[in-house]
């Protein structure tokens, strides 16, 4: 049965089309393969940003709507603070 295989031209050229497709050729398989798992990771990353600029657009739109959120943000992120104040910083140690 395996000779009948071997001696067959269209087994023969097939199974020389697949060697040639999955490692020789520009585009082969093991190449297509780590495309679309490139694809699939950037896709995953795409995702996570666009809906961490959907928070940043609802905190931005916070900001400029509401102003206790505006002065919230200004002393937390700024370490703003009103003239009659004192602002004391604790850090953690590393």
């Amino acid at each position: 049965m395996f000779r009948k295989l071997i001696r067959n031209k269209y087994f023969l050229i097939f199974f020389a089309l697949m060697a040639w497709l999955t490692f020789f050729d520009a585009n082969n398989f093991l190449y297509q393969y780590r495309l679309g798992k490139e694809i699939r990771t950037l896709q995953t990353e795409a995702d996570f940003y666009r809906t961490e600029i959907a928070k940043l657009k609802e905190q931005k739109e916070a900001l400029n709507t509401d102003k206790r959120q505006l002065e919230k943000y200004a002393r937390e992120h700024y370490l703003m603070k009103k003239a009659d104040e004192d602002l004391f910083l604790i850090r953690e140690p590393k």
